[in-house]
């Protein structure tokens, strides 16, 4: 008897990338990506909410007039793209932020 394999036999799956995460659900819940693999994070209760806005407000007080206060932006870690997480707030500056435009 012989064994013959067709094709490709590493069962491990590709990493997922960016391009991926734009087929989860948008249902409030955090989608992001860890060295190819996808981590999922409910939505926040009340009280994170709450701790977030008013931290959010406190930095654009503080922030120099060049950096920009930004809730919640996507950030690629890699060229791969398959590192990917979404902090829940960031202060960068103006020139440093990627625009879709």
């Amino acid at each position: 008897m012989s064994v013959m394999t067709t094709g490709k036999t590493d069962l491990e799956p590709a990493p997922l990338t960016v391009d991926d995460l734009q087929r989860t659900p948008d249902d409030g819940r955090r989608y992001e990506l860890v060295d190819g693999r996808l981590d999922v994070s409910p939505a926040p209760v009340f009280l994170y909410s709450r701790v977030e806005s008013r931290l959010s407000i406190h930095l654009e007080i503080m922030a120099p007039v060049e950096c920009e206060v930004v809730t919640g932006p996507g950030i690629n870690f890699n060229a791969d793209r398959t590192h990917h997480r979404i902090p829940d707030l960031v202060v960068i500056s103006a020139e440093d932020a990627e625009s879709d435009a």
